[in-house]
């Protein structure tokens, strides 16, 4: 790998933990934000996905929102989101590709 390389991955890594942050302030405004290597061990435990990370995201909000404020802290909010995440990740792995629609046959009775 090259430096210019390494330098870009640098920079696009410190970009989706810049999204993911402010994504987490929208949806959880009134919890403190985890610190940056936290996203950066979301991202890298789930190969950057920002799908993967954004549904932890949203299943922690309406967890929030149900429970109420004094019934999750900060550190409550990243276990419950890094639990959802890995579901979402394990279930993303095991999932069974779709059949190209010309592999279909079509049977008639």
């Amino acid at each position: 790998m090259k430096v210019e390389e390494l330098e870009q991955e640098i920079v696009q890594q410190d970009r989706l933990v810049e999204v993911s942050q402010k994504y987490w302030l929208s949806v959880l405004p009134t919890v403190e934000c985890p610190r940056k290597e936290q996203f950066c061990l979301w991202l890298r435990l789930h190969k950057n996905s920002l799908s993967i990370l954004k549904e932890g995201l949203d299943q922690t909000a309406k967890k929030y929102l149900r429970m109420g404020q004094p019934g999750m802290n900060q550190d409550h909010c990243i276990r419950f989101a890094s639990k959802v995440m890995n579901t979402s990740h394990r279930a993303a792995e095991n999932a069974v590709p779709a059949l190209p629609e010309h592999l279909f046959v079509e049977v008639t009775p």
